[in-house]
């Protein structure tokens, strides 16, 4: 089987595979079975059929997650769910579906690039693609994949998988405000780590000042357009990151907290000590560079200062993306 075909039969099979996340995510949903940003009123903002007044910082600038989800709103049917009374809010259920088919659309997405990214650009088997980009939509769970976070996961990805090519990556990462604010922070940090004691450093400055710049638009477009709804504004406020600290503390020492905040940071950690014990991580490699091992760190970090809560495991699993090839190294040395 030639490779194209072979890639778009897995690819097909993979989608018939995960579709059963669009019908868990739309029930968990529905059922409003836990808390979740209402990215639904955003969806039906754009319908009309909401005020301006429901938009709110930071997750109203995230445009390209509900505007895709504003598409499939106006195309798919509704799906009746057992027990789900449709008749008494019919637009905000089937906004409440378009946003976890879009949802579930990304993390496709996210398999896809994966696989692509390691049969493609580090021509590694296709058995061992496919196990890769499996557990990468597994440990996807821990980054809340049934909201916007799939297309952060997806985006990430599609920057590395365009990282060689620097115009395309670069213009990936200036336009990531509308996708999601922490991109161009993650990839800040990393061509910065980069640069630290980089022999060639011509070649990190150019991505690096796109990813300082995609911050910069982010805090323009806050400035320029306001959005009425400012409930994280302690994210933006540098006077108020000593109160996220402290909020953080009770979350981070209770069992919930281990849960949601500690067990993702160990498992990128794990991922990083034994990657560095096998001696994955070289300079000479975009996709093994040292300072990956570090990312978790500095996202757990900023969780820490601006996320505060229950989140700060879920933003360290911002990495996630960056350790794909990492991860395929030391699935392939399992067989040695």
């Amino acid at each position: 089987m030639k490779k194209n075909t072979q890639h778009i039969f897995v690819l097909g099979f993979v989608f018939l595979a995960l579709l059963p996340l669009f019908f868990i995510y739309f029930r968990l949903t529905a059922f409003q079975t836990f808390p979740f940003d209402n990215y639904y009123d955003y969806v039906l903002y754009l319908d009309g059929k909401r005020a301006y007044a429901v938009l709110g910082a930071p997750s109203g600038y995230r445009f390209a997650y509900y505007g895709t989800a504003f598409l499939w709103y106006k195309v798919l049917p509704v799906i009746p769910l057992s027990k789900l009374t449709v008749s008494e809010n019919p637009d905000e259920i089937r906004a409440l579906q378009a946003l976890a088919f879009t949802s579930f659309l990304f993390v496709y997405a996210f398999f896809c690039t994966v696989f692509l990214l390691l049969r493609n650009r580090l021509n590694k088997p296709a058995g061992l693609s496919i196990a890769v980009a499996s557990l990468m939509v597994l440990l996807s769970w821990y980054a809340a994949p049934y909201g916007a976070d799939s297309l952060f996961l997806f985006y990430t990805a599609l920057c590395l998988y365009f990282i060689k090519k620097p115009y395309i990556a670069g213009g990936l990462i200036l336009l990531s405000p509308v996708v999601n604010e922490k991109i161009g922070l993650v990839f800040t940090f990393f061509f910065l780590g980069m640069l630290v004691g980089e022999i060639k450093w011509k070649q990190v400055v150019f991505p690096l000042l796109i990813s300082v710049s995609s911050v910069c638009l982010y805090l323009l477009i806050r400035h320029w357009v306001d959005l009425p709804t400012g409930i994280y504004t302690y994210q933006t406020d540098v006077f108020r990151f000593w109160d996220s600290v402290q909020s953080s503390y009770p979350a981070l020492v209770s069992v919930k907290g281990f849960y949601m905040n500690w067990i993702p940071f160990f498992l990128l950690m794990i991922l990083a000590f034994t990657g560095r014990r096998a001696g994955i991580f070289h300079k000479k490699e975009l996709y093994l560079h040292p300072v990956i091992q570090v990312l978790p760190l500095f996202l757990f970090g900023l969780g820490i200062v601006m996320c505060r809560d229950f989140t700060i495991g879920r933003i360290a699993m911002h990495a996630l993306p960056f350790y794909a090839v990492p991860l395929c190294l030391l699935m392939e040395r399992l067989d040695q």
